[in-house]
Order: C-alpha cells, then structure tokens, then sequence
C-alpha cells in the first residue's frame, strides 16, 4: 500500500509541476497583451502630440543648430509649453525672430501657450527651438531626442532628424 501511495504523489507532483510550466508559457503572452493595451490607451488619449520634428544640419564647428516641429493640443484647456530637454544638448532655449528697427534679431521666449484644439509649428524663419552645445556631432541622419515638457506635467519625446532642409524628406 505505501508503494501505490508514493507513486500517486510522484504523479500528482508531475502534474503540478506540468501545470506551473503552462502558466510560465503563457507570461510572456498576458504581458505582451497588457504592455499592447497600456500603450493603446496612453496613444489614444495624448493631450499633446509633436509632429515633423527635424533638425536643421549645420558644419561640424557649430555650437548651435535649430529645431522644427509642429505641436498639437488635443486638449479643452490651454497648455503651456515650459521647457525642451534633450540628452544630446546642454541647453535648448525657444527663440523668435522679430524686426527691430531694419534688422531681424532672435528674441528668447520664456513660456508658450497652445489654445484648446490649436496648433503651434516651430518653423524657419519663425519661431524656433535653438539646440545649444551639442554633447557630440551630429550628421544628417542622426536622431535627437527632444522632450517637450508643459506646465500641466504632461510631456511628449520625439525623435527628430538632422537634415539639410524640411524638403528633403517631404515634411
């Protein structure tokens, strides 16, 4: 009788043991499946989204280079952008060009902020994000990364390309 007792245990030990193996197979799945529906939502529901970022190529002396994009508000509420990170540059500043007297000079501006519903294109000859001290060189090709951070605690990350101008990629 104890040998039919122990041989039953060993089977039942084998099923459990096959049972947790099935549950193991099925993790990469169920995360897989809630990592997809976690970035459906935030995708879908983004109160802010950048568009056409690029980066305007410049000779490999230049400390300071210039950024374009279009940002969007999806929101009912006013959002200020506050500030533009990236980890491939020590500072980055907003600019705009304004005539004083007969000359166009760069004036700094310190806050910016997207209506309910409304665009804003950072644009040449425009407004403008100036990209201060590259950390490295950057050849046309090359991504940036920018992080546009807004005053509700909200932020968008874009990879923006380096190129010679908008037109050569169609944007």
């Amino acid at each position: 009788m104890g040998t039919i007792k122990a041989s039953h245990r060993h089977a039942d030990h084998i099923k459990a043991s096959q049972r947790r193996a099935d549950d193991k197979s099925k993790l990469p799945s169920i995360i897989a499946a809630t990592l997809l529906a976690l970035l459906s939502s935030t995708v879908s529901h983004a109160q802010i989204t950048a568009n056409k970022a690029w980066v305007r190529a410049a000779p490999p002396d230049t400390f300071v280079l210039a950024a374009y994009a279009e940002l969007t508000n999806k929101t009912d509420q006013a959002i200020a952008l506050t500030q533009i990170v990236s980890p491939q540059f020590v500072r980055i500043e907003l600019h705009e060009t304004v005539l004083k007297g007969d000359k166009s000079v760069m004036r700094k501006i310190d806050k910016l902020t997207i209506a309910p519903g409304g665009n804003f294109s950072f644009s040449p000859n425009g407004p403008h994000i100036m990209l201060i001290e590259p950390r490295q060189m950057l050849p046309p090709g090359t991504a940036v990364t920018l992080s546009f951070q807004f005053d509700n605690g909200s932020a968008v990350t874009v990879e923006a390309q380096v190129q010679e101008d908008a037109e050569s990629t169609g944007k």
